[in-house]
């Protein structure tokens, strides 16, 4: 069985009846590999409004919910569902409680079934939507719908989505207590026990003759995406929504577009996080830098800070939506290790801006297990080293 486990995403407010149906969107602007893409363009719109477009085209769904964070880094994702009139909480607890944060929107409506859509997912099929809502309505015994297992396929090109009861959803809120139980939604279902209270619905074959990626985590995924979307919307009004039945057809059509994001590794649930820290001083070494950052989200799904590189940010597309920070002061390289440490950190060769002070704290990191270089245009062929080592080790 191949169960979809759920993204990342809380404000306290007053009970709101007559919802049987309740629709949830978790998204969160801190991503640690492409922070804000759910306000990133997809075809003239961002990608959180491309999602709206499509899931209120299921009319099972009395209510959706945009479900965010109460921090500040989320203000714009707010701002953009007042502007658009969109239902968003904002929730005031742990910004990685996932599950609290859906379940803070699920005590306030009390709905017989929930549905829970990863914000980052913008080609979830809708007509498959509709139909596990309606099975689920339709079988008593039932608490969660899945796919059934066809022989031979275990994975479907679909994926992003949860449909529950609320029996259902109330077992998933109060067994998880880990981390990655609370972060990862319906994580917590492995220790269930089988399936007997397990809908299966029987999908379009179509959707299991080919698998790909169709969520959004790094800048591979979101070049992918904006070559399918603008390739629909130039032939299609900006009203239909992306059918994800054509887009298997243009993928086995074109197995090319495959290879944009086919090779981007997908962080599973506990799994240990390479955090790379890139400090950078010369403007010549910004491309450099940023292929290798984005060599290490894909293929170790390492989380990255470019740190500096104010000219990188002006000249550099690419840098501006990686994680980036400006180091402003010489101590600013410490704070951030002491805040969330480095596996490892990458500067480039020293210049008139690597000062002794900067020098003396790059050491002291040394000596914390950070692994650090001189630039020297070896950064390609070091980084690939230390990488596979680093992932051999412990991912």
């Amino acid at each position: 069985m191949n169960r979809r486990y759920g993204c990342t995403a809380h404000n306290e407010g007053r009970t709101v009846g007559n919802v049987k149906v309740l629709g949830v969107i978790s998204a969160r602007l801190n991503s640690s590999r492409l922070p804000a893409k759910q306000l990133l363009p997809l075809a003239g719109e961002t990608m959180v409004g491309r999602l709206f477009q499509r899931l209120e085209k299921i009319t099972l769904v009395d209510q959706w919910v945009l479900a965010t964070t109460a921090d500040d880094y989320n203000v714009p994702l707010v701002e953009w569902a007042t502007a658009a009139q969109k239902s968003v909480f904002a929730y005031l607890g742990d910004v990685s409680d996932l599950v609290g944060r859906i379940d803070a929107i699920y005590r306030q409506y009390r709905p017989e079934f929930i549905v829970y859509v990863c914000g980052d997912s913008p080609l979830v099929e809708i007509d498959t939507m509709s139909g596990m809502i309606q099975l689920l309505q339709s079988s008593p015994e039932a608490e969660i719908v899945d796919y059934r297992p066809l022989p031979g396929r275990s994975q479907f090109i679909q994926g992003g989505f949860n449909v529950w009861k609320s029996a259902m959803w109330e077992r998933i809120a109060t067994g998880s207590h880990t981390a990655d139980e609370r972060e990862h939604v319906g994580y917590v279902t492995r220790r269930f026990p089988p399936a007997e209270r397990v809908a299966y619905f029987e999908d379009d074959p179509l959707y299991s003759t080919l698998w790909h990626r169709t969520s959004i985590d790094t800048l591979s995924d979101y070049k992918f995406m904006q070559t399918i979307y603008q390739r629909w919307y130039a032939n299609h009004p900006t009203e239909e929504v992306v059918p994800l039945r054509w887009v298997i057809e243009l993928l086995k059509q074109e197995p090319e577009l495959m290879e944009i994001n086919r090779h981007v590794h997908q962080r599973g649930a506990g799994e240990p996080v390479l955090r790379v820290g890139f400090a950078i001083s010369n403007p010549e070494n910004c491309q450099l830098a940023i292929d290798c950052a984005r060599s290490l989200q894909d293929y170790h799904a390492a989380s990255v800070v470019m740190l500096g590189g104010g000219e990188c940010n002006k000249a550099h597309e690419e840098w501006s939506l990686l994680p980036h920070q400006e180091l402003h002061r010489e101590m600013t390289l410490q704070k951030m290790h002491e805040n969330e440490p480095f596996k490892l950190l990458v500067t480039d060769e020293e210049n008139s801006s690597m000062t002794g002070v900067k020098m003396v704290q790059l050491q002291k990191l040394m000596q914390e297990d950070i692994q650090g270089v001189d630039w020297q245009r070896e950064c390609a062929k070091w980084l690939m080293s230390q990488s596979e080592e680093e992932g051999s080790r412990s991912l």
